[in-house]
């Protein structure tokens, strides 16, 4: 639920990504296939670090975490683009999250809502 502190890395940056207000602008979807970037992982990294009570919280500590999931196929970095993630969608469902699927979902739907485009 979000405000735990028993959350996961990866469902923490799907909380950021589905409420912008909390993100601050400090991460972003781009498009609707999963791909996100973090405009300033650092402030993402210290947000993370609140949430885990963990106050030396940094960008390389957490790169760490990120890449863990590289092999769980949660995740994968974004070849030559910086600081640029993208969801396995298959990996998550497959650890028996539907977290990621609905929050695409409510981005979609509010990108059709707004008439935003996507990058």
């Amino acid at each position: 639920s979000p405000g735990s502190s028993h959350v996961q890395l990866w469902q923490f940056i799907l909380e950021l990504l589905a409420d912008p207000r909390q993100a601050d602008g400090c991460i972003e979807w781009i498009g609707v296939d999963g791909e996100f970037r973090m405009v300033d992982p650092e402030e993402v990294a210290r947000k993370w670090g609140r949430r885990k009570k963990r106050a030396r919280m940094n960008f390389e500590k957490m790169g760490r975490a990120l890449r863990y999931y590289y092999d769980k196929m949660i995740l994968k970095k974004v070849t030559g683009k910086k600081c640029t993630y993208q969801f396995h969608l298959a990996g998550v469902l497959c650890q028996g999250k539907k977290a990621l699927q609905d929050c695409f979902e409510k981005y979609e739907r509010e990108n059709k809502v707004s008439g935003k485009n996507s990058k």
